[in-house]
């Protein structure tokens, strides 16, 4: 007679377990389908030698990707931290790849959780293994290039919007924490890729829609806000500071508005609009190629 709720007993508790089965399987696979992608081509093999150049010299990584079309580079040290740091921890050359896919590992989990939580008809185990096995986010979350990096702000931003903006809201995360989250993910794409400037508009959306909220809320979620964002920005403060607010923009500037380049009345208030701008009215940036097939920047 007691054997019917014994049995349902050691079902209920079994079943986290084949969930984190099932996870630590997809992790597995997902790291080896990164592992198994092609490693030199140029993009993929800068990214790499940008952490490794960290990792062998000790050398902080002030930029990151090149931005090839204009000769500039993204600033910030993110990138090459997320590549050397795993290197420090476990000297192999697979560290990178196992951190990258244990990133994007917990932020394609926390997708699926917010997703179930929004929609709890759709089934779990179709959400869990769609996000887990979809081509795009094995193609860019799993192999070293600066847009697999991007994929974990871009869960935190979202999830971050969507419970900051009134008009979304469904209480599963405080608006300050959503706050919070949109200003880390915001500082560590600005590191990574060129997209960062797209986040922008959803956080302004966010903020100015919650000006019902009340004056005082309206400051905790920008002070919220501003804490997230002082966690990346760590890594991005050192450039601004040595090479100042110009040229530590790493020319992407030159990306915005390409007349930019030639140094005109514009660029110098956009570069002054900058946080960490210094005065260097004799010094222009030069990008040179560097020994890791990247641009190296200095003063001229």
């Amino acid at each position: 007679m007691h054997s019917t709720p014994d049995r349902r007993r050691r079902s209920s508790v079994s079943l986290p377990g084949w969930a984190i089965g099932l996870v630590s399987a997809l992790f597995v696979f997902r790291l080896l389908f990164g592992l198994s992608s092609e490693l030199f081509f140029e993009d993929e093999t800068q990214i790499f030698l940008i952490g490794l150049r960290y990792y062998a010299t000790g050398h902080w990584p002030f930029f990151g990707a090149d931005v090839v079309w204009t000769k500039s580079e993204i600033p910030g040290a993110l990138q090459g931290l997320l590549v050397g740091v795993p290197l420090h921890v476990l000297p192999i050359p697979e560290a990178p790849y196992i951190l990258l896919n244990l990133l994007s590992a917990v932020a394609l989990a926390a997708q699926a959780w917010y997703i179930c939580a929004r929609v709890p008809s759709v089934p779990r185990w179709l959400v869990w293994g769609w996000l887990f096995t979809i081509p795009w986010t094995l193609q860019f979350s799993t192999h070293i290039i600066n847009p697999s990096y991007v994929l974990p702000a871009a869960v935190a931003f979202f999830i971050g919007f969507l419970e900051a903006a009134p008009a979304f809201r469904r209480g599963l995360v405080p608006p300050a924490i959503g706050f919070a989250l949109m200003g880390a993910a915001l500082l560590w794409v600005m590191q990574i890729h060129m997209s960062w400037p797209l986040l922008v508009p959803y956080m302004a959306y966010a903020g100015f829609t919650s000006r019902r909220d009340g004056a005082r809320r309206l400051a905790v979620y920008a002070l919220a806000c501003a804490g997230g964002a002082i966690i990346p920005g760590a890594a991005l403060v050192p450039t601004w500071l040595y090479f100042g607010g110009y040229t530590g923009s790493g020319g992407v500037l030159r990306n915005i508005r390409p007349i930019l380049q030639q140094g005109n009345y514009a660029g110098a208030l956009f570069a002054a609009a900058q946080p960490g701008f210094t005065p260097m009215p004799v010094c222009k940036p030069v990008f040179s190629q560097s020994d890791t097939g990247g641009y190296e920047c200095r003063c001229d």
